[in-house]
């Protein structure tokens, strides 16, 4: 793995992501990158990684709220404006 921490190979990544035993799905929605979803109590992150091994990294966390279906509504309705 090349030691600099903006760069990493795809396949680093997987394998430290399985190493580390965290659920994650490929997806290419760029014609220039692969997206890894990863998904970590209480997290999810969005990996980007482009060609040349740099990559981004969206975190998105949670403040431990579940809501029931009636949040659907809400989503639905905030979706709409």
């Amino acid at each position: 793995m090349n030691s600099d921490s903006k760069s990493l190979s795809l396949f680093s990544l997987l394998q430290k992501l399985e190493q580390a035993k965290i659920h994650f799905l490929l997806g290419r929605y760029d014609a220039d990158s692969i997206t890894v979803t990863a998904s970590v109590p209480g997290e999810r992150w969005e990996i980007q990684v482009f060609e040349d091994g740099n990559i981004q990294i969206e975190r998105f966390r949670s403040d431990g709220t579940i809501s029931d279906a009636n949040t659907l509504d809400e989503l639905w309705q905030k979706l709409s404006e």
